[in-house]
């Protein structure tokens, strides 16, 4: 299939913007994926350790007044529950918290240890969720990196196939033109790949180098025709000349130019123009040889002088 230049720049830049494109929205799609995560790690287990730390803060400092504190801290932690692990403390916290806010030791230790518990159960997660955003940031970083990769491919081939059609064809068509202008007359353009418009050019320039030179080589054969005419002219004994049907003279022999440079010269054009028999003391003999009443003419009877031919035009 044969592209245009507009067919194959627009495919080359459209293919790279794609690309950026398809890039862009990957990294966007990743950076989503990571949100979620870490949001979760900030609205949930974080609250939830700040909520562990109310509680011991309030058991700690053994006040009556505190227990409303311990009581707020539980339930905002019932609330906030987003692990499985979370609530066998809650539990446990939900039937001592009245004995160890009234000061009874095992009950205190028992609150202790869930309070540990429940906040270890939020520090496991939050670890969790940290592994799954780095994965999914790492996993993000080989896609951009594979992208960029895949870009640096697709640019590499965009680069090749303008190379191909575009620029290796233009090169070719100035070496020929170049070439022709150096004298190289056989230079022609060939190139099975190109665009259109190169390719045409290359045809056009090819018909326009052969016919400049079929103008030549006809320009040539008619100098060697003519230069036989003069030499066969020449050779007769005659004074002899090839004229058209008005009697314009075409071609004539070194002794007829000398014949007609006199007074001789005005009979023969008149004879030639009245068809009469006289000429300067001999009479004309013509003999028709081609269409338009182109005529083989020569002086009959009469003596013709040698004389220097001048060019023909």
């Amino acid at each position: 299939m044969t592209w245009d230049v507009g067919r194959v720049l627009h495919a080359s830049v459209g293919a790279l913007f794609a690309l950026q494109l398809a890039a862009a929205a990957a990294a966007v799609g990743l950076l989503g994926r990571m949100a979620p995560p870490v949001q979760r790690i900030a609205a949930d287990n974080v609250a939830s350790l700040h909520h562990v730390e109310e509680m011991a803060l309030a058991l700690a400092s053994g006040e009556s007044s505190q227990a409303a504190r311990f009581e707020a801290a539980l339930a905002a932690a019932r609330a906030n529950v987003t692990e499985e692990p979370e609530r066998v403390p809650l539990e446990i916290l939900d039937r001592e918290r009245g004995s160890a806010l009234a000061g009874d030791p095992v009950a205190r230790a028992r609150v202790l240890d869930a309070l540990g518990r429940l906040g270890a159960a939020n520090r496991e997660a939050i670890g969790h969720r940290e592994v799954e955003a780095g994965r999914l940031g790492t996993a993000g970083a080989w896609t951009v990196v594979g992208l960029a990769l895949l870009g640096a491919i697709v640019a590499a081939v965009v680069l090749r196939r303008i190379e191909r059609q575009v620029l290796a064809p233009l090169r070719r068509l100035g070496e020929v033109a170049s070439g022709v202008l150096r004298g190289e007359t056989h230079r022609r353009c060939h190139s099975a790949s190109g665009v259109a418009e190169i390719r045409e050019s290359m045809r056009v320039l090819n018909e326009l180098l052969d016919e400049r030179e079929a103008t030549r080589e006809a320009g040539r054969e008619g100098r060697s025709d003519r230069a036989l005419l003069l030499g066969l002219l020449d050779a007769q004994p005659r004074a002899t000349a090839v004229v058209d049907g008005g009697g314009r003279l075409l071609a004539a022999s070194r002794s007829w130019l000398a014949l007609v440079g006199g007074e001789a010269g005005e009979a023969v054009g008149r004879a030639l123009r009245e068809g009469a028999a006289g000429a300067g003391g001999g009479e004309l003999e013509a003999i028709p040889i081609g269409g338009d009443g182109v005529r083989w003419v020569s002086v009959t009877g009469g003596e013709g002088t040698a004389a220097t031919r001048p060019s023909q035009a």
